[in-house]
C-alpha cells in the first residue's frame, strides 16, 4: 500500500516529483494514469490537499491494484472486519511487521545460540575422546 497526501502548487513541475515518488515506492504503476486521475482536481495549475492511495485488496479488486484519489482521507477495510483510515491501517501494519521482525530476529538469535552451544558440546566431547585415546596409547 502506498499512501501519499499532497498539495500541488505547480502541477507542471510537481508531476515530475510525483512520478519520482511512484517510480521509487511503487514500481509498475503508470504515472501517466495517476496524472490523468489527478487532472480533475487541478485548478489554475494547483490542487488542494489530495489523498492518493494505491493498494491491493483481493475482495475488492481481484488481486489488481486499486487507486483512490480524493480530498477526504481514504478509508480501507482491515481484514474484511473493520473500516479504518489509510493512516491507521498503515500504522497498524507497521506495528505488526515491526513486532514480527523483532520476533523473527529473537528466534534467529536463539537458534544461533543453540547451534553455538551444540558446537561447543561437540568440541568438548571430541577433546575428551582425544584425551582419553591419547592416555590409553602405550609408549613404544
Amino acid at each position: 500500500m502506498l499512501y501519499v497526501s499532497v498539495s500541488l502548487s505547480d502541477w507542471k513541475h510537481d508531476q515530475e516529483m510525483l512520478r519520482f515518488v511512484l517510480d521509487t515506492h511503487f514500481k509498475g504503476f503508470d504515472a501517466k494514469f495517476m496524472a490523468k486521475a489527478i487532472k480533475p482536481f487541478i485548478q489554475d495549475n494547483q490542487t488542494g490537499q489530495l489523498h492518493l492511495l494505491i493498494w491491493q485488496h483481493s475482495s475488492h479488486t481481484q488481486d489488481e491494484l486499486k487507486l483512490s484519489i480524493g480530498t477526504e482521507v481514504p478509508i480501507v477495510e482491515r481484514f474484511g472486519q473493520e473500516v479504518v483510515t489509510a493512516q491507521q491501517y498503515i500504522e497498524q501494519r507497521r506495528a505488526y511487521y515491526t513486532a514480527e521482525y523483532a520476533r523473527y530476529e529473537a528466534e534467529a538469535k536463539n537458534e544461533s545460540k543453540r547451534w553455538e552451544q551444540l558446537e561447543q558440546e561437540r568440541a568438548e566431547r571430541r577433546r575428551k575422546r582425544e584425551a582419553k585415546t591419547a592416555g590409553t596409547k602405550s609408549p613404544k
